[in-house]
């Protein structure tokens, strides 16, 4: 029994128990029939031993047994040098969830792999994917499959050191983060946190008279990580002779989790089971172009989008996200005496960045062409990364046909705004 397995029978006994219960109690809370007590102990014993399990696995196979609760802090204090003083003074922001563990925030200059601690072998992501079609004669890569719910069952779960590099390189991939994005790491299914919705407002008091209070609005923003799922196809042959197969198949997968990522933290619906992006949020700021949009001619569309930003409290920008043919469209702007357009001070030093998660094809009045730019102080920006890779494989489905293996990799997660304030779209841009 794989992990995925397990997990499913110990929610398919927690849910009969908690059937049973609600019954018993609908009953007028009746006492349990011997049947019933049978059925139920039998339930409960199997939730433990398989949660015993389902612990001894992903202990050694998750992020959790160092990046996860009072272990993350222990581990951060007896290791200082490999932590950037993660306890304090300039070094990683500490939440802490409803239960009182501690869940560290990651900016995009901090790795995920060394919050998470787990110690290199020596073998890469690439190896490890390999050695689940091929076997392996390394006795690490054995013991780690073995650990991660073993090579008989085709799905396994990525060791953390390995989960941790996969990971940063994605990060590193994703333009939103690369703006400023940060990373919470996600334990459980679902992560509440608050963001103020509204500002408290002063107000100014003579002496012994009433006090003015006009409270902050707060707001309850809920992770709940939703399973990104890619197919990786390669051929047997390749597989089996490729010298830099630990760089290829890692830059592949994280290279198409990065660009979805980077879409839904942007343009996500919010429609199950997407999570909901940037553009449409309540509360985020619009610059028009114009009833059916335009194109730019200077820089002024990013300067009103600034004076959004500063008018709703929020901080200076850290970047422009914009689609490449925006970006190219920009450097293109002559001045009236044909030299290339300066930027306004307000804006020089503010980094314009593409990415094709940004569309081009936006219906805007009678424009099918329209595109736009989010402007905003991504650090604002949240993604909620599930501390769970599986990977599974599917050969069975491609070697009969064209030779060919499918790596079937599904990871979880979600977006939230801290301040849906600190964002500005710039629509309409031809």
């Amino acid at each position: 029994m794989n992990l995925f397995q397990m997990k499913q029978e110990r929610q398919e006994a927690i849910d009969a128990s908690a059937e049973l219960l609600a019954r018993v109690n609908k009953e007028g809370g009746r006492k349990l029939q011997v049947a019933e007590e049978v059925f139920l102990e039998g339930w409960q014993k199997k939730v433990a031993t398989l949660t015993t399990k389902i612990d001894e696995i992903e202990k050694v196979n998750t992020l959790s047994r160092k990046c996860n609760g009072r272990g993350f802090m222990d581990y951060a204090k007896a290791h200082p040098e490999e932590c950037d003083g993660i306890t304090g003074g300039g070094g990683v922001e500490t939440w802490k969830d409803s239960k009182g563990n501690l869940v560290p925030v990651l900016t995009n200059k901090q790795s995920y792999a060394r919050v998470a601690g787990a110690e290199p072998k020596g073998f890469g992501f690439g190896e490890f994917i390999k050695s689940l079609v091929m076997p392996s004669g390394n006795p690490e890569i054995q013991a780690s499959l073995s650990e991660s719910g073993g090579i008989a069952s085709g799905d396994v779960t990525v060791p953390t050191f390995l989960m941790g590099e996969l990971i940063d390189l994605m990060r590193a991939k994703t333009v939103c983060i690369r703006a400023g994005a940060v990373t919470v790491p996600l334990h459980t299914e679902n992560t509440d946190i608050v963001r103020i919705s509204a500002d408290p407002l002063p107000a100014w008091r003579s002496e012994s008279s009433a006090i003015a209070v006009a409270d902050p609005t707060f707001e309850r923003v809920r992770f709940t990580p939703q399973s990104l799922a890619v197919l990786v196809k390669i051929s047997y042959e390749l597989l089996q002779d490729t010298v830099n197969l630990n760089q290829a198949i890692s830059e592949c997968f994280a290279g198409a989790f990065a660009v979805e990522l980077d879409r839904v933290g942007l343009f996500g619906t919010g429609v199950l089971p997407q999570p909901h992006g940037i553009s449409g949020t309540t509360n985020v700021g619009s610059v028009d172009m114009g009833t059916n949009g335009a194109a730019l001619t200077n820089y002024d569309p990013f300067v009103s989008a600034i004076s959004a930003l500063l008018t709703a409290n929020a901080e200076m920008p850290t970047a422009a996200i914009m689609a490449p043919r925006t970006l190219t469209d920009i450097a293109k702007l002559k001045d009236t005496l044909g030299q290339p357009m300066r930027r306004p001070d307000l804006i020089a030093n503010l980094p314009f960045l593409a990415t094709t998660s940004v569309p081009v094809n936006q219906t805007h009045g009678t424009s099918n062409a329209a595109s736009e730019s989010v402007v905003g102080d991504f650090t604002q920006l949240m993604f909620g990364i599930r501390t769970v890779l599986h990977i599974q494989v599917l050969k069975e489905a491609f070697i009969p046909s064209n030779g060919q293996i499918a790596f079937f990799a599904d990871l979880r997660a979600d977006v939230q705004l801290r301040h849906p304030q600190s964002f500005c779209e710039v629509v309409g841009i031809l």
